[in-house]
């Protein structure tokens, strides 16, 4: 399994980029503008990015459209997606699966955390990785 994490000039949260080596496959959380780096780092180690996820409703989509344009990535947001590509939504309580991968949305948001990574051949109930809202959702108290 691959975590990498990039510091980012536009915004107070890192990147992500995790990656499973059994299968090859990447996903990219929070990406900014320069998608570029992102991709060498994945290519340096195997893998490619089928999945971008979008943690903060109001995440910036350019990013995300760049990746889909130049990887053919499946975007997963919680923010409404522009007619220029289709969003998988990232809902309370939803999951994906991807090799030993699992991304999990709690289903109470309003705690703050948006996105849990779970490594299955390790312990299925510890996340390896817990991101945080940029901003409080508007539905939270």
């Amino acid at each position: 399994m691959i975590l990498t994490s990039f510091a980012n000039v536009y915004s107070s949260h890192p990147t992500y980029l995790v990656g499973d080596q059994t299968s090859g496959v990447a996903v990219l959380i929070d990406p900014c503008r320069d998608i570029g780096r992102y991709l060498e780092a994945a290519g340096a180690c195997g893998l490619r990015i089928d999945h971008a996820i979008a943690t903060d409703q109001r995440a910036m989509l350019l990013p995300l459209y760049e990746v889909k344009k130049r990887t053919g990535a499946r975007i997963h947001s919680r923010a409404s997606g522009p007619p220029l590509f289709s969003i998988n939504a990232l809902l309370p309580g939803s999951s994906f699966t991807l090799g030993r991968l699992r991304f999990s949305v709690p289903a109470d948001i309003a705690k703050g955390e948006s996105l849990r990574v779970f490594d299955l051949q390790g312990d299925p109930e510890s996340p390896i990785l817990v991101t945080s809202l940029a901003s409080a959702p508007e539905d939270a108290p």
